[in-house]
C-alpha cells in the first residue's frame, strides 16, 4: 500500500484528508498537539501512524519525514494543511504576526517540500498537493498578511510543479474558498445560512482523493481552485 503524509492532519480540512485517503493509502498524520493527532489515528482504526510535531522547525520535519520513510518504505504522498489566519488592518499587524503567519503558511510548506523531494525522485514519482486558498488568487481587504502568504504558497507550487515535473513528481495547489471550518468560524462572522454555502472539509478532501488516485497517465494540473456556493 502506498503511503501519504498529511502534514497539520488535526485541523477540519487535514482531517477530512486523512480521513478520505485512508481508504487507499497508510496514513501518516501530523498536528501540533499529539492528543488531537492520538483522536485521528483512533477515529482511522488500526495501522496508521503519526505525531505531534512543529512544522515550523524544519528540524522537526525532516525527522518526521524520515522517520515515516522508514516506517512504511516510501513518500507517495504529501499534503501541506496546515495554516494559520490573521486579520486586521496592515497599520495594526506586528512584525511577529507577520513572522508567525509566514512560518506557519510558508516556510513550513517550503520545509515538507524540500524534505520529500529526494524520496520521491528515488522513487521515480510522488504527488505534493499544498493547500493553498482563493486568498493565494484574489486579495481581500484587511487580510494582508494572510494573502500575502498564501500567493507565496501558490508561487512555490507552480515553481515545484515545472521543476519535478521531469521526475514524474505531481505538484498541485489548492486553492479553496470559504471552508466551514473551527478556524474560519473564528475570523468570519456569518449567519448559519450563510455557512451552509461555504465549502465543507470533506469537497476538499474529495478532490485531493481524486487527484492521488489518477491514472499516471493522466495531465499533470498545477493549480485547482474550488468554489463555494458563498461569495462576498
Amino acid at each position: 500500500m502506498k503511503t501519504a503524509i498529511i502534514i497539520g492532519g488535526t485541523g477540519g480540512i487535514g482531517r477530512a484528508i486523512s480521513q478520505m485517503l485512508s481508504k487507499e493509502f497508510s496514513i501518516a498524520v501530523s498536528g501540533l498537539r499529539q492528543e488531537e493527532v492520538d483522536k485521528v489515528l483512533s477515529e482511522l482504526g488500526h495501522g496508521y501512524w503519526g505525531r505531534a510535531f512543529d512544522a515550523t522547525s524544519s528540524k522537526d520535519v525532516n525527522t518526521f519525514i524520515a522517520q515515516v520513510k522508514e516506517r512504511y518504505g516510501s513518500v507517495d504522498v504529501l499534503v501541506n494543511s496546515q495554516g494559520l489566519f490573521v486579520e486586521g488592518a496592515i497599520e495594526t499587524m506586528t512584525d511577529e504576526q507577520w513572522k508567525k503567519i509566514m512560518e506557519v503558511n510558508l516556510s513550513s510548506v517550503f520545509y515538507s517540500c524540500r524534505a520529500v523531494v529526494p524520496i520521491m525522485k528515488q522513487q521515480g514519482s510522488g504527488f505534493i498537493i499544498n493547500i493553498s486558498s482563493i486568498a493565494g488568487e484574489v486579495g481581500f481587504p484587511n487580510e494582508t498578511l494572510y494573502v500575502s502568504s498564501k500567493f507565496a504558497v501558490n508561487g512555490l507550487s507552480e515553481a515545484l510543479y515545472k521543476e519535478l515535473k521531469q521526475y514524474n513528481i505531481r505538484v498541485t495547489a489548492l486553492c479553496p474558498g470559504l471552508v466551514d471550518t473551527p478556524l474560519a468560524r473564528q475570523g468570519f462572522d456569518l449567519s448559519e445560512d450563510q455557512w451552509k454555502e461555504a465549502l465543507a472539509p470533506i469537497d476538499v478532501a474529495r478532490v485531493v482523493y481524486n487527484l492521488v488516485t489518477m491514472p499516471a497517465t493522466t495531465q499533470f494540473i498545477s493549480k485547482i481552485t474550488i468554489d463555494p456556493k458563498l461569495t462576498f
